[in-house]
């Protein structure tokens, strides 16, 4: 049949050798991976996230230090017990235990710093009443 090889790759009206591969075709998969072997999905790539308490929780702490000591200082404490709790959970999704250790930490020196600072000043005020009246006086005499 003449009309059955006219558009064929291997035709002789084509110019090309019969049985040859076609120059324009894709390569072969099997010349790359083997006969057995087929070509692998690209991998998956899995993206962890900080914990965005664990972040806060180091954030309040440190402002509990600098600022303002016990409401931030507690804040960070629970803050940080939260963030631990759902970073455990998280099956390795959230990264930032140690942020949330070193925001409970801090808390922790924050609130025991502030602490021992109104208990030194209550020990004064019992031992010398007087000791606190000299500065407002003088503020209040500059004031007026």
């Amino acid at each position: 049949m003449p009309g059955a090889a006219e558009g064929t790759a291997g035709s002789a009206q084509s110019g090309m050798v019969p049985g040859a591969p076609s120059p324009y075709a894709y390569p072969d998969a099997t010349a790359y991976y083997g006969a057995t072997q087929q070509p692998q999905p690209y991998p998956v790539v899995m993206s962890v996230s900080t914990n965005g308490k664990a972040i806060a929780a180091l954030v309040l702490s440190i402002f509990g230090i600098v600022s303002v000591p016990i409401i931030s200082s507690i804040a960070a404490l629970i803050l940080g017990v939260q963030a631990r709790r759902e970073i455990a959970s998280s099956g390795g999704w959230q990264s930032g235990d140690s942020l949330a250790r070193a925001g409970i930490i801090i808390g922790w020196v924050g609130i025991a710093l502030y602490t021992l600072l109104i208990l030194i000043v209550v020990i004064i005020a019992i031992v010398d009443p007087d000791a606190f009246s000299m500065p407002l006086q003088m503020g209040l005499l500059i004031r007026i």
